[in-house]
């Protein structure tokens, strides 16, 4: 059902829309505020950088060095099983 708005409905919708920018222009500064803090290079993450934090996340230095390839084997893979019948109906 479509019908041509009256004055009161297109009065109505300008209220509405109104109220859905405002909604938006304060959801976009909440984005903004939380990727301040949240995003890369965010306050959240400089505060876990630094010498601190650098030293805590370095490897140990006793780490074992990778296998040598004569020493590793390929892991299987399994194949997937062919699928229902039904699936290539109508294609």
């Amino acid at each position: 059902l479509v019908r041509t708005l009256t004055a009161a409905d297109q009065r109505e919708l300008a209220v509405y829309n109104s109220k859905v920018q405002q909604i938006n222009l304060q959801m976009n500064e909440f984005r903004k505020q939380m990727n301040a803090v949240f995003g890369p290079g965010g306050s959240f993450q400089r505060s876990f950088q630094g010498p601190f934090w650098n030293n805590r996340n370095r490897p140990a230095p006793t780490t074992m060095p990778l296998l040598p390839v004569e020493e590793t084997k390929p892991i299987p893979e399994m194949p997937f099983p062919d699928p229902p019948a039904f699936c290539y109906e109508g294609h």
